[in-house]
């Protein structure tokens, strides 16, 4: 069987590219129609924790505003630093309840070496203040 005419082929390519963009559209109206909550349950389903995933993108941001090291900020941090991070941040956690606020700085120092981000969650960012204004014991 004989390929496309000279006048098909272009009208072929013509109506491709309708399709795709009628896809998009269709895809673009149907994410458009997602609650923030619906959208919040699908990302965790999926794996994604969100509170990483904003302090990353508020860390990229903060680089490019301040002329800061963009291009590390946008790179994907490794499973294991976000996990080693994850385990820091929560044993900084107890060492600041435990009354240890300078061993809880240090863990938080750590958790940041591992994932630099980790710094803009807004959970991290209230336990180094509570660290930094508590009062300084024999630790």
């Amino acid at each position: 069987m004989p390929g496309p005419t000279r006048e098909q082929k272009p009208r072929a390519v013509k109506l491709w590219e309708e399709l795709v963009d009628e896809a998009g559209e269709d895809e673009i109206e149907a994410a458009a129609n997602v609650s923030v909550e619906e959208a919040t349950r699908e990302l965790r389903e999926a794996g994604f924790d969100l509170e990483d995933e904003r302090a990353h993108a508020e860390s990229f941001l903060s680089a490019l505003e301040t002329g800061g090291d963009y291009e590390r900020a946008a790179m994907p941090v490794p499973e294991a630093d976000q996990i080693a991070a994850r385990e820091l941040r929560a044993r900084a956690a107890a060492a600041l309840e435990a009354g240890k606020p300078g061993e809880c700085l240090r863990l938080l120092d750590e958790a940041r070496a591992k994932n630099p981000a980790s710094d803009f969650r807004p959970d991290v960012k209230e336990m180094r203040e509570r660290a930094k204004r508590a009062p300084r014991t024999n630790e």
